[in-house]
């Protein structure tokens, strides 16, 4: 979705420059003792006898293309992708930086699309021991299953409402106790607006965002002191593999800054994630409510998510469902090792009852190829904004069609 308008504002010059800031000192921070460790050397300060103590430094990254066919024609943009067969457009550039120093770990992550560009993930993690983990930083929120709740390129449902892959800023506490994985996080606010033409949107992760009427209606509300907990259990089956069962609590506020006044947020999860030899099964309920400040003639019914540059509206208050099969062949076909074919379904089902429900599915084949890894996927929905409604996620529309997209993603990874 690549329909923006150009908007600016101190709050967003602020925003992006102390991100931007930040992660500079961060990384300058983190390389000081290997510059010094480096000029000592070069000064003839003596030989390197304990290499296994030196910081290691790492920049990857990836670059993606996409390949995508749209059978509506009731949109101008899909009108004409219909009309030449589709488009061969550029994904993403990324690059990554991985560091480590004794019990530090610095981790980041920027990306680069058409027409805007954001910071992924960025943050410090400090190793007490094998079991016990602090980040602290921009972290993916604990909540769902981990690290995807999906096999797909398009995820599922429960990403376009920021509890997929999140990722917001403040501080982590992981720990591993046998079967037992438990999570803690407090964040302060979301993981921030970057560069783009949107007024607050210009981020990888959904989040509830501020925006002039972009979305179709006006906004004033945003993310603030988050509080998250996921527990987990793992259950082994010995040879026939391992089940996973979590549950995850999120509990934050809403902030307007036209009204000065606090609502709030909630999300509840349960969760299945099971490895049956070449088989994945997922499965997954949530509830989620949002509770924000309106100001007069602002429905509070729904509230504007953004990312990606695009900001559109979501219903307030639902449940979410979804359901994932996978299914992994090792194959010996020149480079490529393995495919990866799935089918993942999820919707949403709005409390308000006339609202129209969101139904998102995916069916494809994921395949590995040395550094290449491609999906290929048919994305079947109804009242979904990536596939043709723009409104799907917010009040939907009425005697909505089922419309197809087919995508193929291919990335180079380095």
């Amino acid at each position: 979705m690549n329909r923006t308008r150009h908007k600016t504002g101190t709050y967003k010059y602020y925003n992006h420059h102390f991100h931007t800031y930040s992660i500079l000192i961060l990384i300058s921070l983190f390389l000081l003792p290997t510059l010094s460790k480096a000029a000592y050397l070069s000064g003839g300060g003596g030989k390197d006898k304990d290499k296994d103590k030196d910081p290691t430094f790492h920049v990857g990254g990836a670059l993606r293309f996409n390949y995508r066919l749209m059978s509506w024609k009731d949109e101008r943009y899909a009108k004409i992708d219909n009309a030449q067969g589709g488009e061969f457009l550029l994904d993403t550039f990324r690059f990554n930086i991985d560091g480590k120093y004794k019990g530090l770990k610095l981790s980041a992550e920027y990306r680069f699309y058409a027409g805007y560009n954001m910071l992924h993930d960025g943050y410090v993690e400090y190793d007490f021991n094998k079991n016990n983990r602090m980040q602290i930083g921009i972290s993916q929120v604990p909540f769902n299953i981990q690290p995807y709740a999906s096999h797909n390129w398009f995820f599922s449902i429960s990403y376009y409402v920021g509890l997929e892959d999140n990722y917001d800023a403040g501080i982590k506490y992981m720990r591993n106790q046998g079967p037992w994985t438990f999570k803690v996080a407090f964040y302060k606010n979301s993981g921030g607006n970057y560069t783009g033409k949107s007024l607050a949107s210009s981020r990888y992760s959904y989040d509830v965002v501020p925006d002039d009427g972009l979305s179709g209606m006006k906004s004033n509300n945003r993310e603030v002191n988050q509080f998250d907990l996921k527990v987990a259990y793992t259950i082994n089956h010995g040879d026939l593999g391992s089940t996973k069962l979590s549950f995850s609590g999120q509990y934050g506020q809403l902030y307007n800054d036209k009204l000065d006044e606090m609502g709030n947020h909630n999300a509840w999860a349960l969760n299945m994630n099971g490895n049956y030899g070449r088989f994945n099964v997922q499965l997954g309920a949530i509830r989620m409510a949002q509770n924000p400040k309106t100001l007069p003639g602002i429905p509070n019914d729904r509230v504007v998510m953004g990312a990606y540059d695009f900001p559109y509206e979501v219903a307030a208050k639902g449940n979410i469902y979804a359901v994932g099969l996978a299914y992994k062949v090792p194959v010996n076909w020149g480079p490529v090792t393995s495919l990866n074919f799935y089918n993942d379904f999820s919707m949403y089902d709005k409390d308000k009852k006339s609202f129209y429900n969101t139904f998102h599915n995916i069916t494809g084949c994921a395949i590995s190829a040395g550094k290449v890894y491609t999906y290929i996927d048919f994305a079947h929905g109804k009242n979904d904004p990536w596939l043709g409604e723009f409104k799907g996620l917010g009040p939907g529309v009425k005697n909505a069609k089922w419309k197809l997209r087919f995508n193929i993603n291919i990335g180079y990874y380095f």
